[in-house]
């Protein structure tokens, strides 16, 4: 079968994705249960930033040495026998690493997921994780790990001999302790650093994370930054200085202020009712609404990526997205380049 995965490229600056490219890799299997596709040395895999994003499939990956595997909301997955530079997982459940080795492995909102006869030669780091198991692994360096957010995490016949805690020790035997904080959070990007806001919901279409600022107690959110994102969440009465989404699908704001830049690129499925926007860019967007609203100033955005000594402009409405819905909405300036990718109702 054909398995698709993709390549992004990333701005060095400030991290932000410009361009995704994706490739098929052929494999054996239908990617059933009964039935899985394998990816192995005999299959094509390419090099560089690889995802894989939203996958259900069965896939067994083994017998091979990855530079970068990141992998995003994704389940049933096996790796046996390779050899990562670096390996991200990224809200994953039901995944499995077997007689592995791993650089730097980097896990965050992972449940439910299984290492075991694996070695960690230079760092793991934990955030937001639970009920994972690791047996007969060696933690090689540096073991990072967030306790507030990590419970019911298993640890059989490891060897941590080697290893320095971060924070602590004692934040280490926090994260094997049972039970999850009881109020239900959600993780944003504000300030360069990741803050936990509480909420309601399950974070599904019929029980959407719902977050509401007026019930925020002592945060200042004044920066929300999403990327790679698929929970339903909805935002309300939030006063920003910025709104960034990267990849990221499934957001509503409601009577909410942007009062520098509000910046989609690489979306889907995104509402805005009922809010004020100094600066909307945007490119590469598809299903997405904004009504009752006021934008001052509209623009599409052109990404930037190194091609040898030169720079490439990327044009992010061209090939890929939809024009964005403007529904009785009042705007004083659109840049005449971004008037084929609006449609105004």
């Amino acid at each position: 079968m054909i398995i698709k995965v993709r390549n992004g490229s990333y701005s060095f600056r400030t991290g932000e994705p410009t361009k995704f490219e994706e490739f098929e890799i052929e494999c054996k299997g239908s990617g059933t249960k009964d039935d899985p596709a394998t990816i192995d040395s005999s299959s094509i895999f390419p090099e560089g930033n690889i995802d894989i994003v939203e996958s259900e499939l069965y896939i067994v990956i083994k017998d091979l040495d990855i530079k970068l595997l990141t992998l995003r909301h994704t389940k049933n997955i096996v790796m046996k026998n390779c050899r990562f530079t670096s390996l991200m997982m990224v809200d994953c459940n039901y995944l499995t690493i077997e007689d592995s080795r791993i650089y730097f492995l980097r896990w965050f909102g992972n449940q439910n997921c299984l290492v075991k006869d694996s070695v960690t030669e230079e760092l793991i780091r934990l955030y937001k994780c639970s009920h994972n198991t690791f047996i007969n692994c060696e933690f090689w360096n540096f073991f990072t790990v967030h306790e507030k957010y990590c419970r019911e995490n298993k640890f059989e016949n490891c060897d941590f001999s080697g290893t320095l805690f971060n924070p602590t020790k004692d934040a280490f035997e926090e994260i094997k302790k049972p039970g999850l904080k009881s109020k239900c959070s959600y993780s944003i990007n504000a300030r360069s650093s990741i803050v936990e806001v509480e909420c309601i919901g399950s974070g599904t279409k019929e029980n959407p994370y719902i977050i509401d600022n007026h019930k925020l107690k002592d945060l200042d959110v004044r920066e929300i930054e999403l990327f790679c994102k698929r929970d339903y969440v909805i935002f309300k009465n939030f006063d920003l200085k910025f709104l960034k989404l990267y990849d990221t699908k499934h957001i509503t704001l409601e009577n909410c202020n942007i009062s520098k830049l509000c910046l989609l690129k690489f979306c889907a499925d995104i509402k805005i009712n009922f809010a004020f926007i100094k600066k909307l860019k945007f490119g590469a967007c598809q299903d997405t609404i904004i009504a009752n609203s006021d934008i001052q100033e509209i623009e599409i955005y052109k990404g930037y990526i190194p091609e040898g000594s030169k720079i490439k402009i990327i044009d992010m409405y061209q090939s890929f997205g939809e024009p964005i819905t403007l529904r009785n909405c009042t705007y004083k300036k659109i840049k005449k380049e971004s008037i084929p990718a609006i449609k105004i109702v």
